[in-house]
């Protein structure tokens, strides 16, 4: 019968192998490190870039919500030139023919304080197309105002002039 060797020491012994060595020279990437930072780098522009975007957007927002007040407001002095106790349309006969000067005079004194309250210069610019927009109207139905007054006034004395020739 076969034997079996018996082993009653243990014969295994430690050895120190060849200890790793880091040179100080290594590269960023051995390490996988070059990576990581353009890969935060990019995320860190795409964060900045996302912040920008929402910030150029609530920008957008709040001007447009300042326009609609200021387009608010000119839409009541608009409304008060035209219809109010001495506005264009009140006026009538030869009151109506010079009322011109003095309706774009004031117009132009509330419309650059308006647009002189305004915030950027963005909004000022949006603004004075508004107002361009806007002085266009006033403007075209003051004249067309103006003219058919001009029309009954002219009649009404060409009218009066033949009664009182008649008369005499």
């Amino acid at each position: 019968m076969p034997t079996v060797p018996r082993y009653d020491q243990t014969k295994l012994q430690t050895q120190i192998g060849p200890t790793p060595q880091l040179s100080p020279n290594a590269p960023a990437e051995a390490f996988n490190i070059g990576q990581s930072r353009q890969e935060m780098q990019r995320a860190q522009d795409r964060f900045v870039s996302t912040l920008a975007d929402i910030a150029l957007k609530e920008k957008k927002k709040a001007d447009q919500v300042r326009l609609l007040e200021f387009d608010s407001e000119l839409s009541q002095f608009q409304t008060q030139l035209e219809y109010g106790e001495d506005g264009i349309y009140t006026k009538k006969g030869k009151d109506a023919f010079s009322i011109g000067a003095i309706v774009q005079d004031a117009w132009n004194k509330k419309t650059t304080e308006m647009i002189e309250s305004l915030s950027d210069d963005e909004q000022k610019e949006l603004a004075k197309q508004r107002v361009m927009q806007r002085w266009n109207n006033v403007y075209e139905g003051m004249q067309k105002h103006s003219f058919v007054e001009q029309q009954k006034y002219d009649t009404s004395m060409t009218e009066n002039f033949l009664r009182n020739s008649q008369n005499e």
